[in-house]
Formats: C-alpha cells, sequence, structure tokens
C-alpha cells in the first residue's frame, strides 16, 4: 500500500472493529459469521494488551475489519505493569561482548537477574551455545543494526495511534536517564552508548549535577549519568491501552 493509500484510508471512516472478552471459566466460539472471514479482509487479533491493541487499531485504520479478543480486558495482563517506556532508540541485544565472564557471577547470586535450574541444563545447553555465539562484538553490531531497523519508526507509530485516540495527555516526553554511582560504571556504559551513536541515536553525558536538576529525589550516591532525550514514555500503561481500546 502506498504511503499516500495509506493516509487516505486513516482519513476515511474506520471499519466496524470489536473487541470480545473470553473469560477464563468461558468456553464460548471464536465468532465465525462472514463479515470475519480471512477472504474478506477481516483479522483477528489474540491478545488486548499495549501490542495487541496498538496491532488491532493500525491495522482497522489500514481498512482491516478487526476483531480483538482477551480473556480479561484491554491492558489487563503484564500491559498494567510494565514501565511504560516507549522504546525507540536502545537497540542494544541480550548477548553482549563480556556476556560469559559474567554468567558465573550471575548464577551464584541468589538475587541475580539468571536464574537456571539445574535438571532443565543439558535440555538448555544448545539454546546457550547459540546465545553465547551471537555474544561477539561483529554479531552484536549486527544484531544492534536489525533492532535499530526494528525502532525507527517506532516514535512516530506511537505518536499517530495516540493521537487518534485523543490520549496524547497519556504521553510525557522527558527521555530515558541511565545513572551510575561512579565514573568506573559511567565508564564502563560507555560502550554501549558508543554503540547507541553510531546507530544514529541521540546520547547526551550527564554530570552530578545536572542529575540533580533532571530527578532531584535522585539519591546522591548516583553521581554520572546518560541521557536519550528522544525516548518517551507513557504515565499509565494499561490505561493507555484502555484509551486505545475505547477508540478502535
Amino acid at each position: 500500500m502506498s504511503r499516500r493509500t495509506r493516509r487516505r484510508a486513516a482519513s476515511s471512516p474506520l471499519p466496524p472493529g470489536r473487541w470480545i472478552s473470553i473469560s477464563r471459566s468461558s468456553a464460548s466460539p471464536l465468532p465465525t459469521d462472514a463479515s470475519n472471514r480471512a477472504d474478506r479482509g477481516a483479522i483477528t487479533v489474540l491478545g488486548a494488551g499495549i501490542v495487541g491493541t496498538c496491532c488491532a487499531f493500525a491495522l482497522q485504520r489500514e481498512g482491516f475489519q478487526v476483531t480483538l479478543i482477551d480473556r480479561d480486558g484491554p491492558g489487563a495482563g503484564t500491559s498494567s505493569g510494565n514501565a511504560g517506556l516507549i522504546q525507540t532508540g536502545t537497540p542494544m541485544p541480550m548477548a553482549t561482548p563480556g556476556m560469559l565472564r559474567k554468567v558465573p557471577a550471575m548464577l551464584l547470586d541468589p538475587k541475580g537477574s539468571l536464574v537456571i535450574r539445574w535438571r532443565y541444563l543439558p535440555r538448555l545447553l544448545p539454546w546457550l551455545w547459540r546465545f553465547l555465539r551471537q555474544s561477539s562484538a561483529r554479531r552484536t553490531e549486527a544484531n544492534a543494526s536489525a533492532q535499530m531497523r526494528l525502532l525507527d519508526h517506532v516514535g512516530d507509530a506511537y505518536r499517530e495511534l495516540v493521537r487518534a485516540a485523543g490520549a496524547e495527555d497519556m504521553l510525557r516526553y522527558k527521555g530515558l536517564l541511565f545513572v551510575y554511582r561512579g565514573a568506573a560504571d559511567a565508564r564502563d556504559a560507555e560502550w554501549e552508548m558508543d554503540m547507541f551513536r553510531r546507530h544514529g541515536v541521540r546520547v547526551d553525558a550527564v554530570s552530578a549535577d545536572e542529575l540533580r536538576q533532571m530527578e532531584p529525589a535522585l539519591n546522591r550516591d548516583y553521581t554520572h549519568g546518560f541521557h536519550l532525550p528522544d525516548c518517551f514514555y507513557t504515565v499509565d500503561p494499561k490505561h493507555l491501552a484502555e484509551r486505545l481500546a475505547e477508540a478502535f
């Protein structure tokens, strides 16, 4: 579909959309009427979290007949408790150089971010091997490039949907702030920030005084930071999903 056709479809009256709630105890079948058959340009989206709701609303604006299905309602699952960040410019893969050296300490830390059920380890080893192979500098750079291509249009796409839903009051344009407890920690993160910059992300180094101005309540142990001014967030991810679903 051309850009001109896409704009024309978005400005014309939207086709009918609906969302159906299927409770945990319900055995209701999916709709099977002719208006919801795939050969009539109809699409069913399963899950009304922020991703499913955005997909359904965007598809409807492209001219499709869309049915959005969720067992509880818009934003009622994990979308009700996420951080609400609109990720527009942090193309950092999970597998990065030096990851292998960090694994032992992560496993030994009872409060660490990596937990493995040792009985499951033999089945997990093939996946772990593939993951670690992606942590070379060359593969990290390639994977970051791929992620950035996915992120390129996220900000514009979100803003368009939010404007169409009349929910601009749900967004805050204050950027994303990384903070560190000392110069050494900030230096360790510099390679990550350099990668962001190589992929066109605006990154500003922030001094201790600037941190206090930006976040007066921040603990004074944090003395260094980096600010990504083009990132933004929603004040309430669940309510944003509900507002988008209301416009759908």
